[in-house]
């Protein structure tokens, strides 16, 4: 994130505030501006099994480095839709050119620890032909792993460095990764 980006501001019922946008730093300052996150979560099927893509974060971000995390995700910038910020993201992160009909949005769940942003989840079906170019400044790497060892990394997050998005987001998530 450049100094300059400016984060989509939000109202209560989770739309966009037209034309207003701020720093990330305002809103640490300011409690009342709600904000969004797009996550994408990439998904395969290899011999039988169901597999998810896991980030682990790069070492040097200021939150959470070293982490486990979605496939790719990232704030919602001014004037973007959580769907555009989600292609955006998995190009920095990944170096994958999404198209937005492959793209399919899964919930909208509000999250944060003041509740402050709305989790914009999204899943795409991963081409294995296409090739990831992992953006070293952001991600340290990517692991494939099947969804049932996810189902389990998920009980215990800590343990496995995961990025803990709470029970009712993997609930929500898991159920629907598996009629995907």
């Amino acid at each position: 994130m450049s100094a300059s980006e400016r984060w989509q501001v939000y109202d209560e019922t989770g739309q966009p505030v037209k034309g207003h946008g701020e720093v990330a730093d305002k809103f640490a300052e300011d409690t009342s501006l709600l904000m969004a996150n797009s996550h994408l979560w990439l998904w395969r099927d290899q011999n039988t099994q169901r597999q998810i893509l896991l980030q682990t974060r790069a070492r040097h971000l200021p939150r959470k480095p070293g982490y486990l995390h979605a496939s790719a995700s990232g704030h919602v910038n001014l004037g973007e839709s959580a769907k555009e910020a989600v292609i955006r993201e998995a190009n920095e992160e990944l170096g994958v050119d999404l198209q937005p009909d492959t793209i399919r949005e899964l919930f909208v769940l509000r999250g944060g620890a003041r509740k402050e942003s709305f989790n914009y989840v999204f899943s795409c079906r991963f081409d294995d032909s296409s090739r990831l170019l992992i953006n070293k400044s952001e991600v340290e790497r990517v692991d494939w792993v099947s969804l049932e060892e996810f189902v389990e990394m998920v009980r215990t997050p800590d343990k496995f460095k995961l990025i803990d998005l709470g029970s009712e987001y993997f609930e929500k998530l898991f159920a629907l990764l598996k009629k995907l």
